[in-house]
């Protein structure tokens, strides 16, 4: 075995979002196993981050360990690749981050025994010094790897069926695709980003899920733990009892992150649906696209919740003078400490206008997309998605991947004008028409029609159009379940929740409700990084983060300060074949400036910047480089963007937003 020599010192003199330090062509052989191993040694202060990337000769990326942050110091990572086609396999280290002192590399590649590869250094392009010219390397064969985190006490499972349960966090998943090759028959990625996972997977699979897991380069895969409802005597203890009114994520984590915390009293999770808390986002995603199961969602947990579900009741009314939960069956629920958890639900089609016509729906609760499933099934003649927003660009996305003919109405005049701007939007625009959606912009739906037995036959529009279509699925946004909380003391309208930054409720004058919390969808809550501001934030990544929140408030010690809510908002969107990705608060910026590709292309990254302050960035099938972005978000970094990055493409052009 040999190694290369160092490639030189590469000062990185700017803010960069990306730089490309070395390539390593080397000459696969079928069937045999090699591995590239790099180490990174850091010198001076900051930090960068950094990533290894190995593709085979079709540009897949093969697995490696995580990726990690350096700071002083050295860091390494490593992978081990059986090639499956001949072919020229490439190897390339990128890094990102704020102005630090130089680093280097080095980079050794252990090939079959007797095998006599051929690697070449190649000239980066980025300001290093001249690389070496070609040596020649003989390895060995490399043993498999063993071994994978522990279970999480409580796990266990019975032999066939599907009794594991795991997710993805998606907005933390950066499509290294580790996990594709680990559990082929759990994850697909599709495109140059977007994952999909099979999330209640059959027990025999999880040794490979357990690897999946542990090659995972950002740690984003929960493997679950069967979770036992509380026993009777645990429900019938004197213990500080919490109640969490709403049985979807923020609730579930809210529950899991108390008990993280060591809390050891009484747990009570009331839901209005009859299902376990389960998985949104893959109702208009894997649900359409790929005909997952909806029953197949539930959401996993990693430890034993010992928790009373009341499901299938909902909430109808809260006294907070005699701590009460009051319950559509008549009952009452007493508690210590109440967390509003009520989330959202889909906003009709107004004015009543598709009331008595069947085959006009929303998407936003399991039975929804089973519905949306049968209807599905019967290859209706066309498919009309009313609402361009991300739930409507996924719907008609999935419903073209099943090669149905679809029809995208938008009031404004591009795709996610609101929340991306039109700019942004455009591009969106052009990826729906090229993969045949009939795209139908400023315009809005005046009507529908039905045949002599009820059923949707024609969408009328306000541009004097119709559109055939057998079925229609309504995506114009949400409403926030606080009806129930009218008469409580609690501020609550159709904004959300009103909570301070510790998400502690408050009242009409402005105090707060003493034992009463608020996470999720329905929160409407201040943010260090929008002073005077309240945002209500409808994504995965905020229902956790707030959840986490609540969970160290409600049990932190006497005399302990309260924990204020910093989480950014994270959001992502797969749709006609490209990864969607961002970080903090692009809908009320003004500018937008391409810092990476361009728009069109496949792949670029924007930031998003308010007065001369950059308050979001959004990624089109380059989400690796997301959280170099948002570091540049939460520390209001001056917008435009004071870097250059490598990319030759890149105009790094200021518009206006675009509303």
């Amino acid at each position: 075995m040999s190694q290369t020599p160092a490639i030189g010192r590469i000062p990185i003199r700017d803010v960069r979002p990306l730089v490309e330090c070395g390539r390593r062509p080397a000459k696969a052989v079928v069937g045999e196993t090699f591995e590239v191993t790099a180490t990174l040694f850091r010198e001076g202060h900051g930090v960068v981050a950094a990533n290894v990337v190995l593709k085979d000769p079709e540009g897949r990326p093969a697995p490696w360990t995580p990726m990690r942050e350096l700071t002083r110091g050295t860091d390494r990572w490593g992978a081990c690749v059986t090639p499956t086609s001949v072919g020229r396999w490439t190897y390339r280290v990128e890094a990102w981050g704020d102005p630090v002192a130089t680093w280097r590399h080095h980079a050794q590649i252990k090939i079959p025994a007797g095998i006599d590869t051929e690697l070449v250094l190649e000239d980066p392009g980025c300001g290093a010094e001249p690389c070496p010219g070609r040596r020649r390397a003989v390895g060995r064969r490399v043993p498999g790897v063993a071994g994978g985190p522990r279970t999480a006490p409580g796990a266990r499972g019975r032999a066939g069926g599907c009794t594991m349960k795991i997710s993805v966090d998606l907005n933390h998943c950066a499509g290294y695709g580790q996990c594709v090759f680990a559990a082929p028959d759990a994850f697909t990625l599709h495109g140059a980003e977007a994952l999909t996972y099979v999330p209640n997977p059959p027990d025999e699979m999880r040794e490979q899920l357990v690897r999946a897991q542990v090659a995972c380069p950002v740690q984003a895969i929960t493997l679950g733990v069967e979770d036992a409802e509380a026993s009777a005597a645990t429900s019938a203890r004197q213990d500080p009892h919490v109640v969490v009114v709403g049985a979807s994520l923020a609730g579930l984590k809210t529950a899991e992150s108390l008990r993280e915390a060591g809390f050891t009293g009484r747990l009570t999770i009331i839901g209005d649906e009859p299902h376990r808390p389960y998985d949104r986002p893959p109702l208009t995603k894997a649900c359409v696209s790929e005909k997952l199961p909806p029953d197949r969602l539930e959401l996993p947990v990693t430890q034993t919740l010992d928790a009373d579900f009341r499901l299938g009741v909902a909430a109808v009314a809260l006294d907070t003078g005699r701590r009460l939960v009051r319950l559509a069956d008549g009952s009452s629920i007493g508690y210590d400490t109440v967390v509003i958890a009520t989330g959202t639900r889909a906003r009709p089609f107004p004015g009543g206008a598709a009331d008595g016509i069947t085959g006009i729906l929303t998407v936003r609760t399991r039975d929804d997309a089973v519905e949306l499933q049968r209807r599905l099934a019967l290859q209706p003649r066309r498919v009309a998605v009313i609402g361009a927003g991300f739930l409507g660009g996924e719907l008609a996305s999935g419903c073209r991947e099943l090669g149905l003919d679809v029809t995208l109405v938008e009031a404004q005049h591009t795709p996610l004008q609101g929340p991306l701007g039109s700019v942004v939007g455009s591009a969106v625009a052009d990826l729906a028409r090229g993969k045949g959606v009939d795209l139908r912009l400023a315009t809005t739906v005046q009507g529908f029609e039905a045949d002599e037995t009820g059923a949707l036959r024609q969408v009328r529009l306000s541009d004097g159009t119709t559109v055939d279509a057998d079925l229609a699925v309504v995506a114009m946004g949400a409403q926030r379940n606080v009806e129930w909380l009218d008469g409580s003391g609690v501020l609550a309208d159709a904004g959300g929740v009103r909570c301070d930054d510790h998400c502690r409720a408050l009242d009409e004058q402005g105090e707060i409700v003493p034992d009463v919390y608020v996470a999720g969808d329905v929160a409407a809550a201040p943010h260090p990084v929008l002073p005077g501001r309240l945002l209500s934030v409808e994504h995965w990544s905020n229902a956790r983060t707030q959840a986490e929140t609540v969970a160290r408030n409600i049990t932190r010690r006497d005399g302990q300060d309260p924990v204020p809510h910093t989480g950014l908002p994270s959001f992502w969107s797969s749709q006609f074949g490209v990864n969607i990705k961002g970080v903090g608060h692009p809908g009320i910026a003004d500018r937008v400036e391409i810092v990476q590709g361009a728009l069109g292309e496949a792949s670029f990254s924007v930031l998003y910047g308010r007065g001369d302050r950059t308050v979001a960035a959004v990624t089109f099938d380059n989400g690796r480089h997301l959280p170099y972005y948002e570091s540049l978000v939460r520390e209001g970094a001056p917008f435009p963007a004071g870097f250059s990055a490598c990319d030759d493409n890149t105009s790094h052009a200021v518009h206006p937003v675009g509303r």
